[in-house]
């Protein structure tokens, strides 16, 4: 159940536009690497991922059932630093917290529950079950304090990549960057 939503706004308050190019961009919410389309301020040069630009005051995940996930703009200092429970990767902007210590980028409270690729099903799962068939590792590397992230797995259980790893994929396939051999599985 959400609570209230917000809607961003640049810096000097210029409403942001929808642009569907495929660039890549550092979104100015949550300080994460993006592709293609977004929301941006030409004159302010400010963009924010869809799921930056409108966010719940608070919030929850099927994951974590019985937990309430607040947005912050930026977490309290006492929090220190934290890193996203789904990707891995440190907080540096907008983020969801909860109490009990879960932290999640708003692009990965968001993440797509099933996926697919190459005509294969992937379902985003809470834990990594095997290697990833992108990096080849089931503990992403950059990796700290015991947060191993989130995975997508083929239906058949045969495929499996982080959600960190799939993320990029999708950007790359959406920039027309994967060369081949990035990421291909064998459907034999």
């Amino acid at each position: 159940m959400a609570s209230r939503e917000i809607v961003h706004m640049c810096p000097l308050s210029h409403v942001l536009e929808p642009k569907g190019n495929k660039k890549q961009y550092t979104c100015d919410g949550c300080r994460e690497q993006g592709y293609g389309p977004r929301y941006r301020c030409e004159p302010c040069d400010y963009d924010l991922h869809k799921s930056c630009m409108v966010t719940s005051g608070s919030t929850s995940h099927p994951f974590y059932k019985n937990d309430m996930f607040v947005f912050f703009e930026r977490l309290p200092r006492d929090l220190g630093r934290r890193r996203c429970d789904a990707c891995a990767q440190q907080i540096c902007g907008f983020a969801y917290h909860c109490d009990k210590g879960w932290d999640l980028h708003p692009s990965c409270l968001n993440l797509k529950p099933k996926l697919y690729d190459k005509g294969i099903e992937f379902q985003l799962q809470k834990k990594m079950k095997s290697k990833c068939i992108r990096c080849n590792e089931k503990t992403l590397r950059r990796s700290v304090s015991g947060v191993r992230g989130w995975s997508y797995e083929s239906k058949c259980k045969k495929y499996h990549f982080h959600v960190y790893c799939a993320m990029s994929v999708l950007d790359q396939e959406a920039t027309g960057d994967l060369e081949e051999g990035d990421y291909t599985p064998s459907t034999s």
